[in-house]
């Protein structure tokens, strides 16, 4: 069996030697434009059909991890006998990287007749959060064959899913901080993975946590935040010169446990993580008002839990100015660049945990 790239032009190949062979980087390392990368991808001109169902081509993990690198696993199944060559292409961000991705990849071939597969594994590949990755896979046996595309979809967060936490890795919090999240998100009818992604981000499930911007616990709330809060929980105790200390006094004040729960409901775990959940419960209730609810119906390609995640992280009025300036465009804004970022950490979180390992 045979794996098959492009051939590129001659002029192509000299010319990679007297610029030099190494390109840009993409996570499956750096581009050769002497052998074709780097270059606007052609494949919209061939006969492509949908792998509807991931029939032919399988990823493992099954989408994009962004929290942490992660080997990645493409297997091939081609329609006729393996005794064909295969041609193998691959695209990121719209740019030919099949160069690339061959020469960091490993290739475990068939070891039997009876085994009719391919894989190519791609060792602690690295997709960062702070941009976006669309990565395809064209595959087809021989020349006189449709190529089979295959999209390597990024990770999907949903707001409403009764989906369990089967794992929570790299993190190993305490079994009574799941428990909890699982309470809190049965209460609040909230995707148990969200909860649990969200505080994997906020605080790594560390309840002294403290930030910059003086949000404390294992949810971060933060002052702004805390008085929402306390409308609906009104016996929570808060300790009000928090508001005003810098945050080394703060934790410092914590850790030496001069103020304790009892002074702060954002110290108590299960206080911290109610008080996460009433305030994604208060920008539901946000997003749901008549104005609101109208606006978000026109952004077709934008999922409710990233309005939600960028409101925790940047504050729902300044999200929706800017889908009020920029409609589908608003988190690609540089003034939510940290939002990006921060949407796509937890929604890799909240979808991974949701993966059964074993």
């Amino acid at each position: 069996m045979t794996v098959r790239h492009l051939q590129w032009p001659l002029w192509l190949l000299l010319a990679s030697q007297l610029l030099g062979c190494a390109g840009p980087s993409s996570p499956f390392g750096g581009l050769e434009f002497g052998f074709g990368d780097g270059l606007l991808a052609k494949f919209a001109e061939y006969s492509t059909k949908p792998n509807k169902d991931n029939e032919k081509i399988t990823f493992s993990p099954k989408r994009q991890m962004l929290h942490l690198p992660a080997d990645l696993e493409v297997e091939i199944l081609p329609n006729d006998s393996l005794n064909k060559n295969i041609e193998v292409h691959v695209v990121y961000n719209n740019r030919d990287i099949t160069h690339a991705f061959h020469k960091n990849s490993n290739i475990d071939k068939p070891t039997s007749p009876d085994d009719m597969s391919l894989k190519f594994i791609t060792n602690k590949l690295r997709l960062s959060p702070s941009r976006k990755h669309k990565i395809e896979f064209y595959t087809r046996t021989d020349k006189s064959s449709q190529f089979i595309q295959s999209t390597y979809l990024p990770p999907q967060c949903l707001w409403k899913n009764d989906q369990d936490i089967f794992n929570t890795i790299p993190f190993t919090p305490q079994q009574k901080i799941l428990e909890l999240i699982d309470a809190q998100a049965k209460k609040y009818d909230i995707n148990k993975t969200l909860l649990a992604g969200l505080i994997a981000q906020e605080s790594s499930f560390e309840l002294d946590t403290v930030s910059r911007s003086r949000a404390i616990g294992l949810t971060q709330v933060t002052p702004l935040a805390a008085q929402e809060i306390e409308k609906i929980h009104k016996s929570w105790q808060r300790y009000a010169p928090f508001d005003r200390q810098e945050p080394k006094k703060i934790s410092s004040l914590i850790s030496h446990k001069i103020v304790t729960e009892k002074q702060d409901w954002r110290l108590n775990l299960s206080r911290s993580i109610e008080g996460g959940a009433t305030y994604l419960q208060y920008l539901d209730r946000y997003w749901a008002n008549e104005d609101n609810a109208k606006l978000l119906s026109q952004l077709t390609a934008t999922d409710y839990s990233t309005v939600i995640l960028a409101s925790y992280n940047s504050g729902a009025a300044r999200v929706k100015k800017q889908i009020l300036d920029n409609q589908e465009k608003w988190i690609e804004q540089n003034n939510l660049k940290e939002a990006f970022r921060y949407v796509n950490k937890v929604s890799s979180y909240c979808y991974h945990f949701g993966e059964d390992k074993k």
